[in-house]
């Protein structure tokens, strides 16, 4: 047990990009928080009047619980890096072309994904849980009580997301050259399309005035949990963002996983 404790260490040592990038998505997430609240631009936007109170506790939830999703992601490469060297290049930045890929690499390859599906739906429960609980006292607004059903609408969606990013970051890695580039390309690809999957029904806890809308929204609709995505569906209800938001960013996360599991395949890349 103690040797592996060890080599966990060694190898998240070595790791110093994947243990940076979620240190960078709370940066940004902060910088931007920053930006919005000085800019005052979450105020007044709610039809139902109500503004966003920029408290120090209100900021840093929303950076935390915005942040969240890229979480999961790394957990699933760190899945594959701590128990298998089949999918090499990661930790050192080497160059993959000449990387021979043994052939119980799928078995772990796919692993990966549903450790990463997994680590999403309790990470992001767990937030919600908390959230519900014991921040929006930050935004002076209530939420009602989170049932079964909510939860589970939470964490099938925060499954889909874990699943996005696993495929995305892993396909990248594989096609590029170093694992500095290949993060490159994966987090400005989830930032770009993936993230608004998590990141709309994420807003109804990190935004007060969001919050408030979506109880006026589900307020309207049959379902008594429908809060849980009270954003997003609103946001549903213009032509084309389901699209945008759910059917395109799953399209290419399946394109993304079916393309690495066939390089794998190959036995080399």
């Amino acid at each position: 047990m103690l040797n592996m404790l060890r080599a966990i260490l060694f190898r998240l040592r070595k790791s110093g990009a994947l243990i940076a990038a979620p240190l960078a998505a709370v940066a940004v997430f902060a910088i931007f928080g920053a930006a919005e609240l000085e800019m005052g631009f979450w105020n007044g936007r709610w039809a139902s009047g109500e503004t966003y109170d920029p408290t120090f506790l209100g900021l840093a939830g929303r950076v935390a619980f915005g942040s969240a999703p890229l979480l999961p992601c790394m957990a699933g490469i760190w899945c594959v890096q701590l128990f298998t060297d089949d999918i090499a290049g990661l930790p050192s930045g080497a160059a993959m072309k000449n990387v021979v890929v043994r052939p119980r690499a799928r078995l772990h390859y796919l692993g990966a994904q549903l450790l990463t599906m997994l680590a999403s739906c309790v990470v992001s429960t767990v937030l919600l849980l908390v959230v519900c609980a014991w921040l929006p006292g930050a935004w002076g607004v209530e939420t009602p009580p989170v049932d079964a059903a909510s939860v589970a609408a939470w964490a099938a969606l925060a499954a889909l997301t874990g699943f996005c990013f696993c495929s995305i970051t892993l396909c990248a890695c594989m096609f590029a050259r170093s694992s500095r580039i290949a993060w490159v390309l994966a987090f400005a690809i989830c930032y770009g399309i993936v993230g608004k999957l998590l990141m709309l029904p994420l807003a109804l806890f990190t935004m007060g005035g969001g919050i408030s809308a979506a109880l006026e929204m589900s307020s309207m609709l049959p379902s008594t949990h429908a809060y849980v995505l009270g954003e997003g569906l609103g946001y549903f209800s213009y032509p084309g963002a389901m699209l945008r938001v759910v059917f395109y960013p799953l399209l290419w996360s399946v394109i993304a996983a079916l393309v690495a599991y066939a390089r794998l395949r190959r036995r080399s890349f």
